[in-house]
């Protein structure tokens, strides 16, 4: 996980100087804005179909790109509205998707098989950064899109990679800035404002509040600055705004591998051979990135093959990404003991299944790497920063301190 982390590292040495400093300015402006609207609108197919059902209503949340600069540029955020299965109760729900940057209008389905819209309106919004409408176009960055599509025929470890990555990275910064953009915006105190301003446009006189993963990190931050209206929290994996996310990457990803492997071997079933899966996924991971192995696979949505050099660190992430698939995730054993076999391609296809054939311009990068760069990286313990790296000074940034209870 230290070249991801070194890789975001690099990317934020970019875009650090356009972040804004928190001031209680900031805060007298944003308690004088007008309330926002909500506009009805059509459900977005384009550029990628959401998993809305038929009756769902969409509709266009317009706030304030910088809540410190009333008069500036306004930003319209995606929003789709779920209706309850039967005996709808008064208080909806308001589910935020991880990430940061996620796209939660994809993930409509699974939250309604889970029950999400049983007996409530399930209300999702695509927090600022990720795509959304005219006129302004969202920090999304398809550039970054394309440059991982390629570096998936390079060593994840490479410095070439790297390049390419931070590359696409300031093309993104450049061409966001030359449209207007307030880069410095996106962070978790706007976004946790533009729920609370969701709430009040909608006429919602009380909900219940989902946050997962980074989307625990604006659930609470929305206790905190705006508990009005706020009937319930659930917080699920939750990433508090006192801890620095990127420090826990690594740990979070070991304890997961451990708790697979011992589960796996405690069922005779799941691993017959030997040495035992950690040991025989620890052997994979520094074979391979001694000895990267390069592949052709098939995109799961059609295309031409893709070349896939599949690397230690490539393995790793293959696995952090499995466990976000719980339909596939039992079939992770099977998968790793035909790579211990000589076979990369289910696992390279697996890799390339994230990045090949869709999601370009949809992952919020503006938000991402808004938090990353301005709550994550620059509070990182020096023990776990990459020999070399490069990272604004700690001190430069307040928006970690001012969010700290």
């Amino acid at each position: 996980m230290r070249k991801v982390l070194f890789m975001l590292i690099a990317i934020c040495t970019v875009v650090a100087t356009a972040l804004p400093l928190a001031s209680p300015a900031n805060a007298v402006a944003r308690s004088e804005l007008t309330v926002p609207r909500f506009v009805p609108t059509a459900c977005p197919a384009k550029p990628v179909p959401t998993t809305l059902p038929p009756d769902a209503r969409c509709g266009f949340l317009v706030v304030p790109e910088n809540r410190a600069k009333p008069n500036g540029r306004t930003i319209d955020l995606t929003v789709g509205i779920v209706p309850a299965a039967s005996h709808p109760a008064p208080d909806p729900i308001v589910y935020l998707a991880g990430g940061p940057g996620g796209f939660p209008l994809g993930e409509a389905q699974s939250l309604i098989a889970a029950g999400f819209a049983r007996d409530r309106e399930l209300n999702l919004i695509s927090q600022r950064g990720t795509i959304y409408g005219p006129p302004n176009p969202a920090p999304t960055c398809p550039e970054i899109d394309r440059a991982s599509q390629a570096a998936l025929g390079l060593p994840l470890d490479g410095s070439q990679a790297t390049r390419l990555n931070v590359a696409a990275a300031r093309a993104c910064y450049r061409r966001l800035v030359a449209a207007g953009a307030d880069i410095g915006a996106y962070d978790t105190t706007e976004n946790a404002a533009d729920v609370a301003d969701l709430r009040v446009a909608l006429g919602i006189r009380e909900w219940n509040v989902f946050g997962v993963s980074y989307g625990s990190n604006p659930a609470m931050t929305l206790m905190r600055e705006h508990p009005q209206g706020i009937r319930s929290v659930t917080l699920d994996s939750v990433e508090p705004p006192e801890v620095v996310a990127a420090d826990l990457f690594a740990p979070n990803a070991r304890a997961g591998f451990d708790s697979l492997f011992r589960a796996c071997m405690e069922q005779a079933q799941c691993w017959r051979r030997s040495p035992g899966i950690a040991q025989t996924f620890t052997n994979l991971v520094r074979r391979l990135e001694a000895h990267p192995v390069t592949t052709q696979v098939d995109p799961p949505r059609g295309g031409p093959p893709v070349k896939v050099v599949l690397d230690g660190g490539r393995l790793a992430n293959w696995l952090i990404d499995e466990s976000e698939n719980t339909p596939d995730y039992r079939n992770v054993p099977a998968m790793i003991a035909k790579l211990a076999d000589g076979d990369p391609r289910p696992i390279a296809a697996e890799a390339a299944a994230s990045l090949v054939g869709s999601g370009i311009g949809i992952l919020g990068y503006g938000l991402g790497l808004g938090v990353g760069c301005g709550e994550w990286i620059p509070y990182m313990t020096d023990s776990i920063l990459p020999a070399g790296a490069r990272c604004p000074t700690r001190r430069s940034f307040s928006l970690r301190e001012s969010a700290t209870p």
